[in-house]
């Protein structure tokens, strides 16, 4: 049986951006499923986090396949050298893009943000003309916003999005409900609740599906019980 059809997890407001020289033939000379692979890699290679760590299932929607074909097509950018394949843990991998010295020459550090949208030298006259507006913009950007039911938990729009964007709208809005109502009944305080949900939250609501799948059965909710253990692990403020 082939891959089942999962829901998609690409939103209207994500893109990504192909540059000339992953298809020109005196560059990388990509196309199809790889040249897209590829130019998705990059743009998450030139954040912060300087690697792509989102989901299978992100890149098939891209390129309207299987996860299946994806790790194949992934396989095969490695073995040309041109992704970097890391295992962060027992089967989970995270991809980097790796830049041949070409490419070097003709580009001065553009940057793409985790959406893909790219700050290069074809935009700088833009740049230069919007500069004001920004910087306001990226004020705004830094707001910490309340999500949930009785508003505990605090996310940037940034912070939001790419958590959408990695675990897909259904998964980030249970675990801001598991947080939201964890913080409610304990009081607890933390830092970064990106952090909280990142390391903590995602990887208790999979293995206990994981588990509960096992089992014959299927839920979309932690037990409170097994995520506290989790939470009072973290330093709290």
């Amino acid at each position: 049986m082939g891959d089942k059809k999962k829901k998609r997890v690409v939103k209207d407001e994500n893109f990504f951006v192909t540059f000339g020289w992953m298809t020109n033939p005196d560059g990388l000379n990509l196309s199809g499923m790889q040249e897209k692979l590829y130019a998705i890699i990059y743009g998450f290679s030139q954040t912060g986090r300087n690697c792509y760590d989102g989901s299978l299932q992100y890149l098939a929607d891209w390129t309207n396949s299987t996860e299946r074909s994806v790790i194949n097509n992934l396989n095969a950018l490695v073995k040309k050298g041109l992704l970097e394949k890391i295992e962060v843990a027992y089967n989970k991998y995270q991809y980097k893009a790796v830049v041949k010295k070409f490419h070097d020459a003709n580009f001065d550090g553009e940057k793409i943000s985790p959406d893909g949208e790219k700050i290069s030298p074809n935009n700088i006259d833009i740049l230069k003309t919007n500069n004001s507006s920004n910087k306001r913009e990226n004020k705004t950007t830094q707001i910490k916003h309340k999500y949930g039911e009785y508003q505990n938990v605090l996310l940037k729009d940034n912070e939001l999005k790419t958590l959408v964007v990695i675990y897909g709208q259904e998964k980030t809005d249970a675990c801001i409900k598991e947080l939201d109502e964890y913080i409610e009944m304990k009081g607890a305080k933390y830092k970064n609740h990106y952090l909280v949900l990142r390391k903590w939250v995602f990887e208790a609501l999979k293995e206990k599906r994981q588990k509960n799948y096992n089992s014959g059965m299927i839920t979309h909710e932690c037990n409170k019980e097994e995520l506290e253990s989790l939470y009072d692990s973290l330093d709290e403020e």
